[in-house]
């Protein structure tokens, strides 16, 4: 819950804020670039996002031999997350309307790989979902399996909703901009 619901609603409430109090304009206009600015907002949601993360692994109990294997994991997930979250962010034009927007995404991250065991239909949708994906890494991994071959369809498939993302960002990001 804490990477698909924290990590793309915060990062999409703050862009969604400076866009509707105009600090955003009085930033970029005081020699803040954009990227400055977005490297700003994804720094702070990463790291409140890690953190919990790692509180998370801290508080359910698990053995400190997997944590560097769990933050990695997690990580790759965190990434993409945060990039759909900025582009919420930028096409949402306050933060009323980000949370009505956001609130989808969450949905379709966190929920559909809940359920993926209970209906066929929905678990192959959750199969091209990262955060699915991530859920099956880490009961693997606390279950004391090692990552080999088996992964190697779930680790692709992070890493292409990561460049997805990306990608989807540098187009929405060239498109709109921050302050329209």
């Amino acid at each position: 819950m804490n990477i698909s619901l924290i990590s793309s609603m915060v990062i999409s409430m703050l862009i969604a804020e400076e866009k509707e109090k105009n600090t955003l304009r009085t930033l970029i206009l005081s020699a803040v670039s954009p990227w400055e600015f977005l490297t700003g907002k994804v720094l702070i949601t990463f790291l409140v996002s890690e953190v919990i993360n790692i509180a998370i692994f801290f508080s359910i109990g698990c053995d400190i031999q997997y944590l560097g294997k769990y933050i990695l994991i997690t990580t790759l997930v965190l990434f993409s997350m945060i990039e759909i979250g900025a582009i919420i962010g930028i096409i949402s034009p306050n933060q009323m309307a980000t949370g009505v927007f956001s609130m989808p995404v969450v949905m379709i991250f966190f929920v559909i790989p809940m359920f993926a065991k209970a209906n066929k239909t929905i678990e192959a949708i959750a199969k091209f979902l990262p955060s699915y994906h991530m859920n099956i890494m880490i009961a693997r991994l606390f279950k004391g399996e090692t990552f080999g071959i088996e992964s190697t369809r779930s680790i692709a498939i992070i890493l292409a909703w990561i460049i997805i993302a990306v990608i989807a960002f540098a187009f929405t990001y060239n498109k709109r901009g921050l302050d329209k």
